[in-house]
């Protein structure tokens, strides 16, 4: 309907039953907002930001931005797939910045575009690169120039670089870096990711490792190998890899 550029109130809704095949027409009582706030309301959640997350997908350029921010001012993450590089920028000078976690399926910029250095110095939470592995374009240049505190990356591909980011965090780079979880396409060599590293502390077969209140490894996993190493000004970093994902675990204060 026309009046959904704007998210105006729909002039109808349709309620059908799982299992049944008929829906039923009737006249709209509630305009976007209401019907988002009675759902928050019928399902008991309070805290918004936490729960609740945004989605603009290809095609989200014939609705308006303005709209959309103010009809949905709460969500805990935005997250943009197979948009253009254009609409992409658009998209983020109208949310930033008053997002805090931005996550991006598709990488929409050539490797020259600046735009897409001037996403990656943006002091995000956190910042999800990739649904499903698809991400490509993110290399240890950009894990540098990276400001999020928090990075996940899935790529069909492999990573590389994981030994000279691990020399150059402790140098001081990445100062804002608390999680950097990359999942990617090949089994990841230990020996190779810790070559010319200095290693503080093996980490036992037999201790879970907690991050925060999370936690990115279980006692007595086999295939898990960990250690902790020390950055120039004695921060700690701890170093998961498991197959074919690598942790990286900064315990800034």
């Amino acid at each position: 309907m026309q009046n959904m550029n704007m998210l105006e109130k729909p002039n109808k809704m349709w309620v059908w039953t799982r299992g049944d095949d008929h829906s039923m027409e009737l006249p709209n009582p509630f305009e976007l907002k209401d019907w988002l706030e009675h759902f928050l309301y019928i399902h008991n959640i309070v805290n918004v930001p936490e729960v609740t997350a945004l989605f603009l997908f290809g095609g989200c350029q014939r609705f308006d931005l303005g709209a959309i921010k103010s009809t949905f001012q709460k969500f805990g993450i935005l997250q943009i797939q197979r948009v253009s590089p254009d609409h992409f920028h658009i998209i983020l000078e109208a949310f930033l910045p008053d997002i805090d976690n931005l996550g991006i399926g598709e990488n929409p910029f050539r490797e020259t575009d600046d735009r897409y250095q001037k996403l990656l110095i943006q002091n995000l939470n956190s910042l999800y690169l990739g649904f499903f592995g698809r991400f490509r374009g993110f290399n240890l240049n950009e894990l540098l120039v990276c400001n999020a505190a928090e990075i996940f990356l899935q790529t069909n591909g492999n990573f590389e670089g994981m030994n000279e980011f691990l020399k150059l965090w402790m140098k001081g780079a990445n100062p804002r870096l608390r999680l950097l979880s990359i999942s990617q396409a090949d089994v990841l060599i230990f020996e190779e990711i810790l070559k010319g590293v200095t290693i503080h502390r093996v980490i036992p077969a037999n201790e879970d490792i907690f991050h925060g209140n999370m936690l990115y490894s279980r006692r007595d996993n086999a295939e898990r190998q960990a250690v902790n190493i020390r950055r120039f000004d004695g921060t700690t970093g701890t170093v998961i890899t498991h197959p074919t994902v690598f942790y990286f675990l900064s315990w800034n204060s």
